[in-house]
């Protein structure tokens, strides 16, 4: 989430060396990647520097970590078509969980 609590999206590629002393077991990488959800960062670099100090310890050698956001990547989505990307609306979040209250119906 960015400093405004809006959840953001980014693509992300991950280089462990092939002869550092430590893998990292997929399940384990998804569960740790999932622990950041309700995190704020600063930005993609705080994400990346978070990602490159935490994997690099973990596997004993130096993780390479190339993150990307989705107007700056083209592997997920075609953005050339004529839409707006959510992703990119300026908005505070301060809830993430349904809400009744929110909800009403027009007689």
């Amino acid at each position: 989430m960015n400093t405004k609590g809006k959840p953001e999206v980014a693509v992300a590629e991950f280089k462990i060396p092939c002869d550092s002393p430590c893998i990292i077991e997929s399940k384990s990488f998804k569960l740790y990647l999932n622990s950041f959800n309700q995190t704020q960062f600063s930005g993609l670099d705080d994400v990346k520097n978070t990602l490159l100090k935490d994997l690099s310890f973990v596997a004993g050698a130096e993780v390479g970590v190339d993150l990307r956001s989705l107007s700056d990547s083209n592997l997920l989505v075609d953005l050339t078509y004529d839409a707006l990307c959510l992703d990119e609306l300026d908005i505070d979040v301060d809830a993430y969980h349904p809400d009744a209250s929110l909800l009403k119906a027009d007689a």
